[in-house]
């Protein structure tokens, strides 16, 4: 396998995933299930996508958020892909290098750029498109799609009321993951 990526052995499956072992009280936690979960679908991501197409999981993140409007610019890339504006920029340069983006003035703020997919970039994702499809039916099997995508809406509005409702201060502009400062006591 190329740059060193292992494929861990069915036998060492994560417990309550058919391992036969009982879940801890903490790793039965949903939100710790959740991220479990993240995990696995990060790793087959990486391995059906990463290694033969040569992008990112954030590659994806940004192909998505372009997929549906004609131009952003990077503030609101950024926004919509939950992912820090500096690393956004980072990421779209070599995309462009790439030629899966390209960059245009922004016709109402000479400051700004605004990003959108080339050709090449709406072929890939074409290409991408049948393969997650497909992985995502593997995925859901035995399940209804849409009560599990209700079930996953209604989880992510309470994750978001949750974070809200803690005392955070955020700039306005950055993602959550981004920074972590705390609000100062009252």
């Amino acid at each position: 396998m190329s740059r060193g990526i292992a494929r861990k052995p069915r036998s060492e499956a994560a417990p309550g995933a058919g391992s036969g072992k009982a879940l801890t009280p903490f790793e039965d936690l949903t939100a710790v299930r959740l991220y479990r979960i993240g995990e696995l679908i990060a790793r087959i991501t990486s391995l059906a996508v990463e290694e033969p197409f040569r992008i990112r999981i954030t590659d994806l993140r940004i192909l998505s958020v372009l997929q549906a409007d004609d131009a952003l610019p990077m503030a609101e890339i950024s926004r919509r892909a939950r992912v820090d504006k500096a690393w956004i920029s980072r990421l779209v340069r070599e995309m462009e290098e790439k030629g899966l983006l390209s960059r245009r003035p922004d016709p109402y703020d000479e400051r700004a750029r605004l990003i959108s997919l080339t050709d090449a970039g709406r072929r890939l994702q074409e290409e991408l498109m049948p393969r997650a499809r497909g992985r995502e039916q593997q995925l859901l099997a035995d399940l209804d799609r849409e009560v599990v995508t209700a079930m996953l809406g209604r989880i992510e509005q309470n994750a978001q009321a949750l974070l809200d409702s803690l005392d955070v201060v955020l700039p306005a502009d950055r993602p959550v993951s981004a920074t972590k400062r705390r609000a100062p006591p009252r």
